[in-house]
């Protein structure tokens, strides 16, 4: 049991699609809400949702602590997913981002990840992991490495297993 803290929600992940649909349910219930964008641009769908937007470079642990320093916060969402143009966000980006939750002490940690990691290998059907292997990825694999690695940081971690996510309205 985690004793209770202050604070807001941050969001790695929130700029667009799945974790722009998070930002729009969690402003609706007047949570405070912080969104991690790359660049300018890439936040304005979310600051106009009520959202504050904060530049955050996942492959600098500097800049990810004044992230993390920026305002309380009781919990962190990764809403990172591997994208078929991006090295492996799956593994390396919540990587950095669950030590970063470790190193200031936020002490709840939500990872969306994917039917298909983990245990839930045989949830998929054969085929979409033969697509995988074809196209040389190993998305599944990366999304197991980031469960495994957030778990032995003793965070209290929720992992979502989602299928089937479009990226659009709940």
């Amino acid at each position: 049991h985690l004793p209770w803290r202050a604070g807001g929600i941050l969001i790695f992940g929130g700029a667009n699609g799945t974790g722009l649909e998070l930002v729009k349910a969690l402003v609706a219930t007047h949570e405070h809400v912080t969104v991690v964008a790359a660049g300018d641009d890439a936040g304005r769908a979310a600051a106009a949702l009520g959202a504050t937007v904060v530049k955050g470079d996942l492959n600098d642990p500097a800049a990810l602590k004044s992230v993390f320093t920026s305002a309380p916060f009781r919990a962190v969402v990764s809403v990172l997913a591997e994208t078929h143009s991006s090295p492996s966000l799956d593994f390396a980006a919540n990587k950095a981002v669950g030590d970063a939750a470790k190193d200031a002490g936020v002490p709840r940690f939500i990872l969306l990840s994917a039917v298909g990691a983990g245990d839930s290998a045989g949830a998929l059907p054969w085929y979409v992991h033969l697509g995988d292997k074809i196209l040389g990825r190993d998305d599944f694999a990366n999304v197991t490495r980031a469960e495994d690695y957030l778990r032995s940081l003793d965070l209290d971690l929720s992992v979502i297993r989602a299928g089937g996510l479009a990226g659009g309205a709940g």
